[in-house]
């Protein structure tokens, strides 16, 4: 079984940067590592025609196939940006899928989740949070973000509009998160968006057992 450490969290809270890092001081120290972002069309795990599925039926049992394949398939230490949540849970979400449903699914993952870690990136105001990264980001990251909000089955059924709709449903869906990974069965380890530092990757490290405790 695979050894995957996952960083998730809201667009803009830093979990690229991070698990980039992270991955980064995993190799300095002579651990293999490798490193996925999560749109990455070739995903190891979910790749761009499986992300395509997301509105159908069947995906969590598609998501849950891929993630078992995935684990099967060798040994080696795999930092995910985006992947536990963001590119399942979050799905379910935008498409307005039951809770308890959702809750199913990520109980189901779990189980088979064997040496797996979750780092959750927090935003503690997600108003605030954007007023910043919308300015950081620029108009065509901002107008992409929107449509998706606007466009998504939970957006439409909401009135989702503008930059309000837009923080309205990251707001609600970091909340899912919490919510899930307060109640998770794998290790949880969660971390401030834009506070963290270097030295907090280092601790994480020794934490989840991939660095021994002096460095």
């Amino acid at each position: 079984m695979r050894t995957t450490i996952h960083f998730e969290g809201l667009p803009g809270s830093g979990k690229t940067t991070a698990s980039k890092r992270f991955c980064r001081l995993l190799k300095s120290n002579g651990i293999g590592a490798s490193w996925w972002l999560e749109e990455a069309p070739n995903h190891p795990i979910m790749p761009q025609e499986a992300r395509a599925l997301s509105r159908e039926r069947d995906y969590p049992q598609v998501c849950l196939d891929a993630w078992l394949t995935f684990l099967k398939s060798s040994n080696s230490t795999v930092v995910l940006d985006g992947y536990a949540l963001q590119s399942t849970v979050r799905f379910l979400y935008a498409n307005r899928i039951a809770r308890t449903q959702i809750e199913d699914y990520f109980n189901r993952w779990q189980e088979l989740a064997h040496e797996t870690t979750l780092v959750y990136i927090s935003v503690e105001n997600p108003s605030q949070h954007y007023n910043v990264v919308l300015a950081e980001r620029g108009d065509e990251w901002s107008r992409k973000l929107y449509s998706y909000v606007e466009r998504s089955p939970i957006g439409v059924a909401n009135g989702y509009q503008g930059r309000t709709g837009f923080v309205e449903f990251w707001s609600n869906y970091q909340q899912l998160c919490l919510e899930l990974l307060d109640a998770a069965d794998v290790p949880v380890h969660l971390i401030g968006s834009r506070s963290w530092k270097d030295d907090d990757l280092k601790v994480l490290a020794v934490q989840v057992g991939l660095l021994p405790g002096r460095l």
